[in-house]
């Protein structure tokens, strides 16, 4: 099993007795995850923040999980549907955790970052905002998000940014340790106050290491803030993910090169991703929008292949583009991130638009819209009329909560409890 101490990372595993997931949720209709639509059947779902955990088994209610939230999911085997619809399984259990929760220093004024506890968090075309909320020097906000592990400080990618509407109990951060300079993500720490269980595992750290912390709202007399439970973030594969299949999405911190055969100069034969290793074999080239010498310290990627002895040894890499809120176009699929829907289709309350579990798709661009063949828009809003069950999928536009809407078709998968049903059935592997 992957021994997941932290976030800020996307990852998946499959194998025979299961299937785990560390990544942004996706889309909802069950919880869409690294692309595989996890359905809820007494799924124990655990708030990081509040150390608080139920039992869900309601898809609709989506179990107060949220688009953008950083997951981690144990389930069962993935199945294929061998049509072209998203892989399924079902969720065993869901641990919910945020990247940084704090006070907002700062805001730029082009709109692409924030500052909060002295992390800048980048704010991209597939940020969303809960609720439509933008935040603003002084908010207190949780934030959801891919880590960047190769810029000091570490930066945050953001996928759901929540301005909270009250005062909080306490404030989280994800960063890189200094021991010598007592400081987590260079903001200056108090350890002073830790338990004996939180000391030992700060004695245990090495520097350079991330780490996870909650803090006090109320910095000390020194102006640190005073750290009240202290614990890793990294991330490393066991003996029981031998063989595995995983996807792994992140920014590169490290690349490995070797000479390369025949010719002058040398070609990338491995790299790390959230201090995961990567290896590359010999004569790979399957790589998607990029090429291997794009592979450098900074680039998002996507990683899918087998851990072998602890590492992740690639069979497919994909380059994934995260735009600068700025650079958003009259295309909203310029966004890297596109999002999946299922559930009841609804007629919206503003003006050409529609509603599926409480998310609302913009129809204003009819001609960007992907319709079933014989379908038109008048039938599409027909089904709204009459409540019918669809899959949609759209990208997020300015505003970060409202989505365009690009494909649109009924719903023709089986119900949740056949689904999971039929998925415990299953004893072994990817099912075809």
């Amino acid at each position: 099993m992957l021994t997941a101490c932290g976030g800020g990372n996307s990852t998946s595993v499959v194998g025979a007795s299961g299937s785990s997931a560390a990544g942004t949720i996706t889309g909802f209709g069950s919880v869409i995850t690294n692309g595989v639509r996890y359905e809820l059947n007494s799924t124990t779902v655990v708030d990081e923040s509040t150390g608080t955990s139920s039992n869900c088994s309601d898809n609709a209610s989506n179990c107060g999980l949220k688009m953008g939230m950083e997951v981690e999911i144990e389930g069962d085997d993935v199945r294929s549907s061998g049509d072209g619809t998203t892989p399924t399984s079902v969720a065993r259990s869901i641990h919910v955790g945020s990247s940084i929760r704090g006070p907002v220093s700062s805001l730029s004024t082009d709109g692409n970052t924030l500052v909060v506890l002295g992390q800048t968090i980048a704010l991209t075309t597939s940020t969303r905002f809960d609720g439509g909320v933008q935040p603003a020097v002084g908010d207190i906000v949780e934030v959801h998000g891919l880590v960047d592990r190769s810029v000091t400080p570490s930066q945050i990618s953001a996928s759901l940014v929540e301005v909270k509407s009250g005062p909080v109990a306490s404030y989280r951060l994800r960063g890189r340790f200094d021991k010598v300079a007592g400081a987590i993500g260079g903001e200056p720490m108090s350890f002073g106050t830790l338990t004996a269980e939180d000391l030992a595992r700060y004695n245990a750290a090495t520097d350079g290491q991330f780490v996870r912390v909650k803090l006090s709202t109320t910095p000390d007399a020194q102006g640190r803030w005073v750290v009240m439970s202290f614990k890793s973030s990294e991330r490393s594969y066991g003996r029981d993910d031998q063989g595995k299949h995983t996807e792994q999405e992140g920014f590169i911190e490290l690349v490995v090169t070797q000479p390369s055969a025949g010719t002058i100069g040398v070609v990338v034969s491995g790299f790390s991703v959230n201090g995961i290793s990567v290896s590359l074999p010999s004569g790979f080239d399957a790589v998607d929008g990029g090429t291997l010498d794009q592979l450098q310290v900074g680039a998002r990627v996507e990683v899918e292949g087998t851990v072998v002895d602890g590492v992740l040894v690639a069979s497919k890499i994909e380059f994934k583009k995260a735009r600068k809120r700025s650079e958003r176009g009259l295309d909203d699929s310029a966004s890297s991130q596109e999002f999946e829907m299922h559930g009841t289709l609804e007629l919206g309350t503003a003006p050409n638009t529609l509603v599926v579990r409480g998310l609302t798709f913009d129809l204003s661009d009819t001609a960007a819209i992907v319709l079933p063949a014989g379908v038109t828009l008048d039938d599409v809003l027909s089904w709204a009329r009459q409540g019918k069950t669809v899959e949609v999928k759209g990208y997020l536009m300015a505003d970060g909560n409202t989505y365009k809407l690009k494909r649109i078709k009924l719903e023709s998968r089986p119900a949740t409890s056949a689904l999971a049903a039929s998925a415990r059935a299953v004893g072994t592997g990817l099912n075809p």
